[in-house]
C-alpha cells in the first residue's frame, strides 16, 4: 500500500503543474512549452533511461529495444493516420493550433507521457518496497519534474483549443499512470526479473520519447512559434532535470 500512495502523491504534482498553467493560452506561451517538453522527453530519454537500460541490460539489447519502441511509434502512425490542413502524408498526433483537428495536439505526448510514468511509478515502487527512504527520495524527485511537465502539457492541450477540464483529465490520465506502474511492480516483479523487465521497458519508453519529440512536439513548436524562442525553450527543458536532480536534498 504505501508504493501506491508514494507514487500517487508523485504522479498528481502532474496536475498541480497543469492547474497553475490552465489559464494560459498565448500562442507563443504554447509554442515554447511544445519546445520545452521536447528538451524534457530527450533529456529523460537520452540521458536517463537509456543509461540505466544500459547499466541493466547493456548496449545491444538496449538499442534493440529503442528501436522497438521507435517502431511501436510508427505502427501506431500507420494504424491511426492523421492529416494537417496543408499536408497530405499520414502520421503526426501534432497540428497547428488552427488545425481543425484540434484534441490531436496532445494523443503523443499523452501517450509517451503514461507509458513513460508507468515504467517510472514500477521502479519507484519496487523501490518503496525494499528501501522506503529510497523510495521516497525517488517519488519527491519525480514530484519536481512532474510540476513542469503537467504545466507544458496542459498549455499544448489549450493552444490547440481544449478546455482547461480537458486539460486537468489528462494531467490526472498522466499523474495515475505512476501508481498503476508501482501496483504492477509491486504485484509481478521480483528479483532478477525486475531488473530485466525494468531496463527493457525504459529502452522502449526511450525510443517511443525520441520518435515522438522528433517527429511530433518540435515541428509543432517550430511551427507555432519563432525559431529563437523554440531554441531557447527546448535548450531550457534539456537543462531542467539535471539542474533540479542538482538541487534535491537528498
Amino acid at each position: 500500500m504505501v508504493p501506491i500512495l508514494v507514487t500517487l502523491v508523485a504522479g498528481l504534482s502532474t496536475v498541480l503543474g497543469a492547474v497553475l498553467a490552465s489559464r494560459v493560452k498565448n500562442k507563443n506561451i504554447g509554442a515554447f512549452s511544445l519546445a520545452f517538453a521536447t528538451g524534457l522527453m530527450l533529456m529523460i530519454s537520452l540521458g536517463e533511461m537509456l543509461p540505466e537500460s544500459f547499466e541493466g541490460i547493456g548496449i545491444v539489447y538496449t538499442l534493440l529495444f529503442m528501436v522497438l519502441g521507435a517502431f511501436l511509434s510508427l505502427a501506431l502512425d500507420l494504424i491511426f493516420p492523421h492529416h494537417h490542413d496543408d499536408e497530405d502524408e499520414p502520421g503526426h498526433y501534432i497540428h497547428e493550433c488552427e488545425c481543425s483537428h484540434s484534441h490531436a495536439i496532445s494523443k503523443g505526448m499523452v501517450l509517451a507521457l503514461v507509458l513513460h510514468n508507468i515504467v517510472e511509478g514500477v521502479a519507484t515502487g519496487v523501490a518503496t518496497q525494499s528501501n522506503l527512504h529510497l523510495g521516497m527520495s525517488m517519488a519527491f524527485g519525480i514530484a519536481i519534474h512532474n510540476v513542469p511537465i503537467g504545466a507544458t502539457l496542459a498549455v499544448s492541450v489549450m493552444s490547440a483549443g481544449s478546455s482547461m477540464g480537458q486539460a486537468v483529465l489528462k494531467a490526472v490520465l498522466v499523474g495515475l499512470a505512476q501508481p498503476l506502474g508501482a501496483l504492477l511492480g509491486v504485484l509481478f516483479l521480483h528479483g532478477s526479473q525486475a531488473g530485466f523487465a525494468l531496463s527493457a521497458c525504459m529502452a522502449i519508453v526511450a525510443g517511443i520519447l525520441v520518435f515522438i519529440s522528433f517527429d511530433e512536439l518540435w515541428p509543432a513548436a517550430r511551427r507555432s512559434g519563432s525559431r529563437n524562442l523554440t531554441i531557447i525553450a527546448l535548450l531550457l527543458g534539456i537543462c531542467f532535470i539535471p539542474l533540479s536532480e542538482m538541487l534535491l536534498p537528498f
